[in-house]
């Protein structure tokens, strides 16, 4: 008869299918992927062990066909179950390869796509094989008991031993003759005894009641020993009188399923740093809570060897840089050959280099390669001196190769963050530093532009003045003397258009490189004068609609406004096809806030973006390097608006805007 179990499935089934190999194949219970068909997908060496199939048969079989025809339609009823119910706990018969059925408690859970359906089996009804001719019953079942791995036990109503197996010396070290008479509960780990009163009660109260409970309990060495027990009241038949136990050691599938939990919390603490070195130790803080060990250590493979940096001993943290070349050592070796190592009398091993083995009092010792995705070496992990003297076993080092496989991606995933962390680092400096160098090349430029002004105004100016006036001495006095011909006259006037032309073209020069207007007028002035001079050049009309009267600005700050004002201008000649340009100057919240707005054919994102549009460019870096900000927007036929604002902190602002 199929029962729903209401114990709760504690472990995440998908996360222990798609962890690694380690987890999956470590498990004593029956692990199970097929499809929301049925069809069997992926199965784990205990079915081998508890049911005698292999994996190959399995994968050609559906799930179905395995279990009793009673409890097929348990199943669907199962896959049918919306997904907020999941994960499930059923009990469902299934077919052994001798062809008998097992009752087996299946915990049940299901991708979020519905396609696959993951199952985690626990045998613990031992269901009766069919009858067959008891040859010399007695013998025959007595037999039976005594050749069990199971052990079979008769208690009295008060839990004393009546009867107890042979086998109980194999699982526990105990002789028979030894707990007869004995309480159970004398036996039983403290933590356990109230929940195993409560349930041997309960079967004592009702013949022929069953119940399993899973408790602890101390062997002859005073280790404690996972067990499950099916208990049985006969104390009404006459032939037994007690109540039936069997008993199984389960401590093995229990270390299993607690080091499966234990991965996979430490699996999520090592994913949630992306700082190498702190991965380091916490890898290695895991890997000795793991093993039950003193000491430990850990790196990463370089161009020269393993590298470490630290050596924790009993909890603490010791600076310890060291370098183990390419077999050189345990850890040196592991970089060739990449296989786990054991030893468990350090003393006499040489593969331990003596400084290490010195210096930290190395006994024993577990080490394993860190390996990538591809299979190669790309770090180590070591573990030293299991705790009260115990040994390295091989299921230390199965441990530490399940740890080594969760460490690597995370260890990867730090690395490669590091990595994008340092090129973040350097682009970023690298554009400081070609930011610097363009604002040391327009300053530079700047200085240069105003010194040649400067100098073209004071010397060439003043040296065409000079000969203008010469000039006119020379006419005034040739005409004095009545010594001017008419020929000599008109090559005077020629020369004073000359002068007059080179004069014109001497301030226009001047003014272009650094407009006297800008220095000593102001930014406000300036724009203006330079707005009459492109609307008299282009015929584009230039109209002023908000301008401070008197601004008084740093001349950095009001260069880079006036360049900025020049270039937009420059850019809508060019290609705006504008008759009219808007022009704003505000000083608002300590701001400076220049907007030019023309209603040309307005320019596109994909102008906008265009990284060899150096005009952008440039007024976009004079604006960011006086930590203002530059923004430039068009809409088709409606034209393009730029706007410049640049931080000034308290300025003196005479007399508002127009």
């Amino acid at each position: 008869m199929n029962r729903t179990s209401k114990r709760k499935a504690d472990i995440d089934l998908p996360l222990v299918f798609e962890s690694s190999d380690h987890f999956f194949n470590l498990s004593q219970e029956l692990l199970c992927l097929c499809s929301s068909e049925g069809l069997i997908k992926r199965v784990n060496p205990a079915w081998q062990n508890l049911l005698g199939y292999t994996e190959k048969e399995l994968l050609e079989s559906n799930f179905f066909e395995l279990l009793q025809s009673s409890d097929v339609e348990v199943f669907k009823q199962v896959l049918l179950s919306p997904g907020k119910d999941f994960p499930l706990v059923r009990d469902m018969r299934l077919r052994n390869r001798s062809g008998y059925y097992r009752m087996i408690s299946w915990n049940i859970s299901r991708s979020s796509e519905e396609r696959l359906v993951y199952l985690s089996g626990n045998i613990f009804i031992p269901e009766k094989e069919p009858e067959k001719p008891v040859p010399d019953g007695e013998i025959y079942f007595r037999s039976l008991i005594e050749n069990s791995l199971d052990v079979k036990s008769i208690l009295d109503e008060e839990g004393v031993f009546q009867y107890v197996s042979p086998s109980v010396f194999k699982m526990l070290g105990y002789k028979p003759g030894e707990l007869i008479g004995k309480n159970l509960i004398r036996y039983t780990h403290p933590e356990d005894i109230t929940r195993l009163i409560k349930i041997f009660s309960k079967v004592v109260k009702t013949p022929e009641s069953t119940s399993s409970v899973e408790f602890r309990v101390r062997d002859k060495d005073s280790k404690w020993h996972n067990i499950e027990s099916m208990m049985r009241n006969m104390l009404h038949n006459t032939s037994v009188r007690g109540v039936v136990v069997n008993s199984r050691d389960i401590t093995q599938r229990k270390d299993a399923e607690n080091t499966i939990h234990t991965l996979l919390s430490i699996s999520k603490k090592l994913n949630s740093t992306l700082n190498v070195d702190l991965l380091i130790d916490a890898l290695v803080e895991e890997a000795m809570k793991l093993t039950d060990s003193e000491s430990g250590c850990s790196g990463l493979k370089t161009a020269e060897g393993m590298v470490c940096k630290k050596f924790f001993l009993n909890g603490l943290a010791q600076d310890f840089e060291y370098c183990w070349t390419p077999g050189a050592g345990i850890a040196g070796k592991l970089i060739l050959n990449k296989k786990p190592y054991i030893t468990n009398n350090a003393a006499k091993d040489h593969n331990i280099l003596t400084e290490i083995r010195d210096r930290f009092a190395i006994k024993s010792g577990a080490f394993v390669s860190i390996l990538n995705s591809q299979g190669e070496v790309i770090g180590f992990l070591s573990v030293y001196n299991k705790k009260s003297d115990n040994v390295f076993t091989e299921a230390d080092k199965e441990k530490l190769v399940a740890l080594s496989q969760l460490a690597s991606t995370a260890i990867q995933n730090a690395i490669a963050y590091q990595k994008i962390q340092t090129a973040e680092f350097q682009l970023k400096n690298s554009r400081e530093q070609l930011r610097r160098l363009s604002a040391h090349t327009q300053s530079a430029r700047e200085e240069e532009r105003t010194r040649i002004s400067r100098e073209i105004h004071d010397e060439l100016g003043q040296a065409l003045t000079g000969l203008k006036m010469d000039l006119s001495w020379l006419d005034k006095k040739l005409q004095s003397e009545g010594q001017q011909t008419e020929t000599v006259s008109e090559k005077i006037n020629a020369m004073y258009s000359l002068i007059n032309e080179t004069i014109k073209s001497v301030r226009k020069i001047s003014s272009e490189l650094r407009p006297g207007v800008l220095d000593y007028l102001g930014i406000a002035a300036a724009i203006e004068w330079q707005a009459q001079e492109f609307q008299h050049r282009t015929g584009i009309t230039c109209r002023i609609i908000s301008m401070p009267k008197e601004l008084e600005l740093d001349q950095n700050f009001s260069t880079a406004l006036f360049r900025i004002f020049q270039e937009t201008l420059t850019n809508i000649a060019r290609h705006a096809s504008a008759s009219l340009i808007e022009i704003r100057l505000m000083h608002e919240a300590g701001n400076i806030t220049l907007v030019i707005k023309d209603n040309g054919r307005g320019i596109t994102e994909e102008e906008i973006l265009n990284t060899k549009s150096f005009g952008l460019l440039g007024m976009r870096e004079r604006a960011y390097l006086l930590g203002g900000e530059f923004t430039i927007k068009g809409k088709q036929g409606m034209g393009t608006t730029v706007t410049v604002t640049i931080p000034v902190g308290n300025l003196k602002d005479k007399g508002g805007a127009l």
